[in-house]
């Protein structure tokens, strides 16, 4: 199992859960946002560049997985 589908896991379980995408890929090769991911994270980094985006990440508002619309029924 990879980093991304344990998060797709973690948000079956809890739609709300964050996670921050490390990659040794350039983040425009990664479409982080798309996916879910609060915030993307280059290798390497420091360990000061990894507390900041943990930090802003936490700071940051919840946002639940998109899935299917649900229909109403009136």
């Amino acid at each position: 199992m990879n980093g991304k589908d344990l998060f797709e896991k973690l948000r079956e379980i809890n739609p709300s859960v964050a996670a921050i995408l490390m990659s040794g890929y350039d983040a425009t090769d990664t479409p982080f946002a798309s996916t879910g991911f609060v915030a993307f994270i280059p290798k390497p980094y420091t360990l000061q560049e990894l507390a900041t985006r943990v930090r802003q990440s936490l700071d940051a508002p919840a946002v639940p997985a998109s899935g299917p619309e649900e229909e109403s029924t009136v």
